[in-house]
């Protein structure tokens, strides 16, 4: 059982000094009139009711004060998804090159870059971005990207990965959307930090080249401890510029299909549109094996495309849930203290009128 107020049941012990106190008074306890402070190996049993019943009404009072909870579980069902929210915070996603219609997405403070830019893409560059506060890189993008689902979706639980040599989970999954999105600064902080090895993309580990789970295998992870009944979504933004090893490449297929997994790819930078990036196409080969969809995240209409397949997916995903309940059950313990006092008060009459 649990308790609001646990720090209380310390009370209880008072009522063991209590009965450790009386066990030698007289056969009239209950009674202090008439010689409760004789001392006495022996009672009749009223006077053992009188003393228990005294120490079982403390104890209950003070169980009372404790506030103890019940917790009532109840299965619904519900529609719905899982969602992991997936970043890669590779040095590319820093220094790489972006499209000015990309620079809108990135937030208010870089629009109006988008017309004084030249056409194409342009390269974002670490000093400019010290002294320029508002040139974009590509993570804005990104981060603008997945603030738009954030927006868009509607009651799924979300969660926040990223990834670079290694992968993490961030934050696991919530309804509190702006948590989220106030998390996004700090992966930007993480990516920025200067690490010996650099920022770099793993998409297939563990392998050879690289021991630390990737991006597609952390999300096996994630999704295979939860609900096998819940539909799964992986969003991941990303440049896409990585191999993925063919030793990897079917082993994690058949686990993306195993488990389900409908994947989503936000793509960032300008080889997403002119489709020809050799970087990509492994990428882009994962995600035609496992009957998922690239959406280039300035694509307006493909992103709102990708996200009401997402909320159909989550509609149609009927899955059990259990909801618990606590419920404050503190009168039936003052009741319990109540009938206690009348046993006390009952038996002290029959003490006396023993007497």
């Amino acid at each position: 059982m649990n308790f609001v107020h646990p720090q209380f049941l310390w009370f209880c012990l008072l009522a063991v000094i209590f009965l450790w106190a009386t066990r030698h008074k007289s056969h009239v306890f209950g009674h202090p009139q008439l010689g409760i402070h004789k001392t006495s190996w022996w009672m009749p049993w009223p006077g053992y009711v009188a003393r228990f019943s005294l120490a079982a009404m403390w104890c209950c009072l003070v169980v009372a004060l404790a506030v103890p909870l019940v917790v009532n579980y109840t299965v619904e069902t519900r529609h719905g998804a899982i969602v992991l929210l997936q970043q890669d915070l590779s040095d590319s996603e820093a220094f790489g090159a972006i499209l000015p219609v990309e620079l809108a997405l990135a937030g208010p403070e870089f629009a109006a870059r988008s017309a004084s830019e030249p056409p194409g893409a342009y390269i974002t560059d670490q000093f400019r971005r010290k002294d320029d506060p508002t040139f974009a890189r590509r993570i804005d993008v990104s981060f603008g990207a997945l603030r738009l689902f954030l927006q868009h979706t509607h009651g799924n639980p979300v969660g926040l990965m990223a990834f670079d040599n290694g992968s993490f989970l961030a934050y696991p999954p919530t309804t509190n959307y702006q948590t989220l999105i106030d998390s996004l600064p700090e992966l930007a902080d993480y990516m920025e930090a200067e690490v010996p090895e650099g920022h770099g993309t793993n998409f297939d580990g563990p392998f050879a080249r690289n021991r630390e789970p990737g991006a597609l295998q952390s999300v096996i992870d994630v999704f295979r401890r939860l609900d096998s009944g819940v539909t799964r979504v992986h969003i991941m933004s990303t440049d896409g510029s990585a191999p993925i090893a063919p030793e990897r490449f079917r082993e994690l297929v058949d686990w993306y299909k195993k488990l389900h997994i409908n994947l989503f790819v936000f793509g960032v930078g300008e080889d997403w549109y002119e489709g020809q990036a050799k970087d990509l196409q492994q990428l882009k080969d994962f995600v035609k094996a496992v009957d998922g969809t690239v959406v280039p995240v300035a694509d307006k209409a493909g992103f709102d495309a990708a996200v009401a397949k997402i909320d159909a997916l989550a509609e149609s995903s009927l899955y059990q849930a259990n909801r618990s309940e606590h419920k404050e059950m503190y009168l039936p313990w003052i009741a319990a203290a109540a009938a206690f006092f009348l046993l006390w008060a009952t038996s002290t009459i029959l003490v006396r009128e023993g007497l």
